[in-house]
């Protein structure tokens, strides 16, 4: 079997010794004895052939039509969504994180522009760590970015279809040698759900060998299906520069400087939210708008009665053509009172 990554792990075991020494009489005395000891095991990921790749294939077509069926929104159908709303990010936005990148790449360039053969000033050395600084930080920002705008779309039926498809991966080109040197998958089974049926059993054991075996297999192979790499020189090339080790000894340490604060895929749900508050407001000032003219009539009887007592007598013969605010009745009738 074609192999596309080895590495090897070490377990403590407890191992059988045998010692055989000569007593007094000449006899041959063997003494067996039980010695704790660092036992290290190979594990292996299989290169993948045709047969591999269709059986793939056709596991992510399965599970992207159930992600579908069960009402899971393709990310062309959010992405449209997002169009229709406005976009995910103000033009304010846009054009900050813009001006991000544009700032990052030029103090690259100032970093570059300082010859690194001859050392530094102390002047330019000052440059130096304001520009890494300044670098490191934007660098934060921009990954935090990147990991939100990819979090927008982690609830899509793609990306979990994308995710069953590698753990399926995991399932399928999982190997170790065992104690009597032959090559067998890590985890049993024929079938996919038969493997997984295993594996859920293994991380319930909680054992910790097992767990570090498991973990190294998925990021192992999760590193393999994203970069497409079919070649075993290539593979330790790209894991060598990345920083995990030869032996996928620095895993831990890969993990630790590249795990952002994972953003939560809520913001999926909010545009459902927001369409309801907006259909309910049109209805209701339908049935308000109703009643308004119950209480018109209730105040014109009020004002009617009040009026027409006083200014009758006095103002229709003489003030009605030419006074028609009701201000001006009062003063007509204090000038008849001075007269």
């Amino acid at each position: 079997m074609k192999k596309l990554y080895t590495f090897k792990e070490v377990k403590k075991e407890k191992v059988l010794t045998k010692k055989s020494t000569e007593n007094e009489k000449g006899e041959k005395v063997t003494v067996e004895k039980e010695e704790e000891r660092e036992v290290s095991h190979e594990f292996f990921m299989r290169k993948p052939n045709r047969r591999l790749y269709d059986d793939a294939d056709l596991y992510y077509a399965v599970k992207l039509s159930e992600g579908i069926k069960a009402g899971l929104l393709t990310k062309a159908l959010l992405e449209k969504r997002y169009d229709n709303d406005g976009g995910v990010l103000s033009n304010t936005e846009i054009e900050n994180y813009g001006q991000m990148y544009v700032d990052f790449y030029n103090k690259q360039q100032e970093i570059m522009q300082i010859d690194p053969d001859n050392e530094p000033s102390e002047d330019q050395q000052k440059k130096l760590d304001e520009l890494k600084g300044v670098i490191d930080s934007t660098r934060e920002a921009l990954t935090n970015f990147e990991m939100g705008q990819q979090a927008l779309y982690d609830q899509t039926a793609e990306v979990r279809s994308r995710n069953k498809t590698i753990l399926w991966w995991v399932l399928f080109a999982s190997y170790k040698i065992n104690k009597e040197g032959e090559e067998e998958p890590f985890f049993r089974g024929d079938t996919a759900d038969a493997k997984l049926e295993h594996y859920d059993r293994l991380i319930e054991d909680e054992d910790d060998f097992t767990d570090s075996v498991i973990r190294k297999f998925t990021y192992l192979i999760s590193f393999w299906f994203v970069s497409k790499v079919d070649s075993e020189e290539e593979l330790s090339k790209m894991i060598t520069k990345q920083g995990m080790g030869e032996n996928l000894d620095m895993l831990d340490d890969y993990v630790d400087e590249n795990s952002g604060s994972e953003t939560e895929p809520e913001p999926k749900e909010e545009p459902e939210p927001e369409e309801e508050p907006k259909e309910k407001p049109e209805e209701e000032p339908k049935p308000e708008g109703e009643p308004e003219p119950k209480e018109e009539p209730e105040e014109e009887p009020k004002e009617e009665p009040e009026e027409e007592p006083e200014e009758e007598p006095k103002e229709e013969p003489k003030e009605e053509p030419e006074e028609e605010p009701e201000e001006e009745s009062p003063e007509g009738s204090d000038e008849q009172k001075s007269e």
